[in-house]
């Protein structure tokens, strides 16, 4: 028997989308779990009269793989074990109409449009980069047909008085909507930000890793993240360079209402050491821009422009320059740089810690943000990440950095040292308080925002 409707099956797909994405948009702690079950149990009872045989679109596997480039970008859980739901959403329009052994239910084809419907709240360069919306919207990833073709979703038995009964069963729910309980809530909503960046490493052939490469001058990336470092040519040590968040109290305001900690940075990360980097600058022309104004401002580097850089896989080599780019990928919509600067300046630019440059004249060129700089091997920052964490339960890096710098800069150096392979990753915990500094700073800030 075949339904022979397939506009009841084109409104019932529609009226899913359309509701989940207002009630996401009204609520955005919805708990869409309890929202599905609770559709789930009227889509089986029309799979129970369901019994030809229906297909799923031969064609959505392609659309899958033109995905498989972004995937380590898209963790479906946090190293925490919880789901990051803007990936998951996004996931599940690729990976449905695989389950079951690929066979066919109402249930799972209507579970695809409520994805899709809470997906909606996160499809935008907010949450991915601009390639992968541009894949979406490319392959229709909304479109009913890019899962299945009008002459296989017509074969379900969905009547009239279903489409009601559906449409009477969202009405309800949207009305006393199933929402997360605060603090028992095991789903984490990433809005990415520059706080926020969870990936991993794509395995090349022979055991490598590789990084999707992006274009550094046709990308403007709305966040950056720059790691530096060296290798002392003589003992082949490596170091990296960090840059301090200005502590919680250090800055004296003129505006005694004003921020005492580091400027656009949420009190818990103050004191923590980090990459360079953060929103791009409006005047800058691209993403290596972006990246080089930040590490410059940062940084207290005169001079450093994209002019300045060499570029590892570009054409036109810039020889004899002291900045090289070595790696340039992203991580859900953060760009993340790595360079590595030539021994000799990278020792006048960053003592190593416990010494470093800086204090209010970088407070100054950060425009609030950082006070020092210095430069650390990989031992110290395991020493101190592991003290910082037995101690005080607390980080002395940013544990974002910590999460980017184990997943893009550590397999990167290991490529390059059997040595350094060995090393063991930086461990931390969730920041959730700021990290006291001993003795405290204090800047003073002057009427050009100037600080002394």
């Amino acid at each position: 028997m075949f339904g022979g409707n397939r506009q009841t099956i084109i409104e019932a797909w529609d009226v899913i989308i359309k509701n989940l994405v207002e009630i996401r948009r009204k609520y955005p702690e919805l708990n869409g779990l309890k929202y599905w079950e609770t559709i789930k149990i009227f889509l089986e009872e029309i799979d129970a009269r369901n019994s030809t045989k229906i297909t799923y679109n031969l064609e959505h596997i392609n659309i899958v793989k033109k995905f498989e480039k972004f995937l380590y970008h898209l963790p479906e859980k946090d190293e925490e074990g919880n789901l990051i739901q803007k990936n998951h959403f996004l996931l599940q329009q690729l990976n449905l109409p695989y389950k079951d052994k690929g066979k066919v239910s109402f249930r799972r084809f209507m579970q695809i449009a409520l994805n899709i419907g809470q997906f909606e709240y996160f499809n935008n360069t907010d949450h991915f980069s601009p390639e992968i919306i541009e894949l979406i919207k490319e392959n229709k990833l909304s479109d009913i047909n890019s899962y299945m073709t009008p002459e296989n979703y017509n074969k379900f038995i969905f009547e009239d008085a279903d489409l009601i009964k559906l449409e009477d069963i969202i009405n309800k729910l949207n009305k006393n909507p199933p929402l997360e309980q605060v603090g028992g809530n095991k789903y984490r909503s990433y809005k990415i930000t520059y706080n926020n960046m969870y990936g991993g490493a794509a395995l090349a052939p022979g055991g490598s890793v590789s990084f999707p490469t992006i274009d550094v001058f046709r990308t403007k990336y709305e966040k950056t993240a720059s790691y530096l470092y060296t290798r002392d040519p003589g003992t082949g040590t490596y170091y990296f360079v960090l840059a301090r968040k200005v502590p919680l109290g250090s800055r004296r305001r003129l505006d005694p209402k004003g921020r005492t900690g580091a400027a656009g940075t949420q009190d818990r990360y103050c004191g923590k050491w980090g990459s360079f980097g953060g929103a791009a600058d409006k005047k800058s022309k691209h993403t290596l821009d972006a990246a080089i104004i930040e590490i410059a401002d940062e940084g207290g580097i005169r001079g450093l422009t994209t002019k300045t850089i060499d570029i590892k896989w570009s054409r036109n080599r810039n020889a004899g320059a002291l900045f090289t780019l070595e790696l340039a990928t992203e991580i859900n919509s953060v760009a993340i740089l790595l360079f590595r600067v030539d021994f000799a300046r990278f020792q006048q630019l960053f003592p190593i810690f416990p010494d470093k440059r800086g204090g209010a004249t970088i407070v100054t060129s950060s425009h609030g943000e950082i006070d020092y700089v210095s430069s650390f091997t990989i031992q110290q920052l395991i020493d101190l990440q592991t003290d910082e964490n037995k101690r005080n339960r607390n980080n002395f890096m940013l544990s974002y950095a910590v999460d980017t710098f184990n997943k893009v800069v550590f397999p990167h150096i290991a490529n390059e040292s059997r040595a350094f392979s060995k090393r063991g990753l930086l461990p931390y915990v969730r920041d959730e308080v700021f990290r006291k500094v001993i003795p405290p700073p204090t800047y003073t800030e002057g009427p050009s925002g100037k600080y002394t």
